[in-house]
């Protein structure tokens, strides 16, 4: 089978056998699973050793997003129902301050988590 392809001599082209490019063909093939199997080491392998701490890390992000959403509405409902000034035209100030409270403690959530990573990265 070593049969020339259809490739015309008369302008110079070298003649290439079927068997070669066969063998053309199961190099692509080789180079390319080659490179499939080292893109899924490198970056599939290092990931799914990681699954339970980033599934872990999820539900602790959203359980802080969670707390801190009951702390906001409870913040806000306390400062609609106990305090009577804000009655009237200041009826937008408990969301104001409901906003800028509840972005203080976020800030404090998060330095709180990163210092204890750092800490207990460092043990």
């Amino acid at each position: 089978m070593t049969e020339d392809l259809n490739i015309d001599k008369a302008e110079g082209k070298k003649s290439i056998t079927l068997s070669e490019s066969f063998n053309v063909l199961n190099e692509i093939s080789s180079t390319k699973d080659m490179i499939i199997g080292y893109v899924k080491q490198e970056t599939l392998a290092p990931i799914m050793a990681l699954k339970r701490k980033i599934i872990f890390g999820l539900i602790g992000a959203l359980c802080y997003g969670f707390g801190l959403l009951m702390i906001s509405i409870g913040l806000l409902r306390f400062l609609q129902g106990e305090f009577y000034v804000f009655h009237g035209n200041l009826n937008f100030l408990p969301y104001i301050i409901d906003f800028f409270a509840t972005l203080i403690l976020a800030i404090i959530f998060g330095m709180l988590a990163i210092s204890k990573a750092i800490k207990h990265k460092s043990n």
